[in-house]
């Protein structure tokens, strides 16, 4: 049985699982920022994304990421849009139990760029660090299939998001600013995290084929 439902959470429903409780968890963390500070909203993304990967056994559960293994050809284009899709589509249920949730503080959920940061910066910026995440999820859970992959992967999104949060609000992560942006409406400057998850992804391929981890 319990390998039954993790072949399960592998596909499609995984990857819309993953990236709701993610998009809860996270996009919750934002709301509560005055509360929480920069650290515990970040490591709310970092360890809730983390524990989601292992739960459904290795999910995507980001565009780019998605891209990028696609880039390596250890998926079809058909099945990379169909993660796209599961994922954006988790990512919009999640945004909508969050909206219900908290419908006067909703849109703090929304990642947004921050004051003196523009359209140009925030795309170069989420490319940058979108293109480390890609890099690191090669490195460790393709092409070495390291056991604590998912804590790695989910420790670099928290330490991104402490870095890149005042700037960008650190979506790094297309489904995650997709699902809320469209429950609220806040789709401002909407190029920067639209364009960012091809680039992201493209440069974490090419950081992974120069081997520069040195295995």
């Amino acid at each position: 049985m319990d390998k039954f439902w993790r072949k399960i959470g592998r596909g499609y429903p995984g990857e819309s699982l993953g990236v709701l409780v993610f998009v809860m968890v996270g996009g919750g963390a934002a709301i509560h920022a005055d509360n929480l500070g920069p650290v515990g909203v970040s490591l709310a993304h970092g360890l809730s994304l983390a524990f989601m990967i292992w739960a459904t056994g290795g999910g995507h559960l980001n565009p780019a990421v998605t891209l990028g293994i696609f880039f390596r050809h250890k998926i079809s284009a058909i099945k990379a849009i169909s993660y796209i899709a599961c994922q954006l589509v988790g990512a919009i249920l999640g945004a909508g139990f969050l909206r219900v949730l908290y419908p006067i503080s909703f849109s703090s959920a929304t990642p947004a760029l921050g004051p003196g940061v523009n359209v140009i910066l925030g795309m170069v910026l989420e490319s940058i660090f979108t293109g480390v995440l890609v890099w690191v999820v090669l490195v460790t859970a393709v092409d070495r299939k390291i056991k604590w992959a998912p804590l790695m992967i989910g420790l670099t999104v928290a330490g991104v998001a402490i870095v890149l949060g005042s700037s960008t609000g650190a979506s790094i992560n297309l489904a995650r600013w997709f699902g809320p942006a469209i429950m609220s409406g806040s789709t401002a400057n909407h190029w920067a995290y639209w364009l960012s998850p091809f680039a992201g992804a493209f440069a974490g391929f090419a950081l992974s084929k120069l081997k520069v981890s040195g295995k």
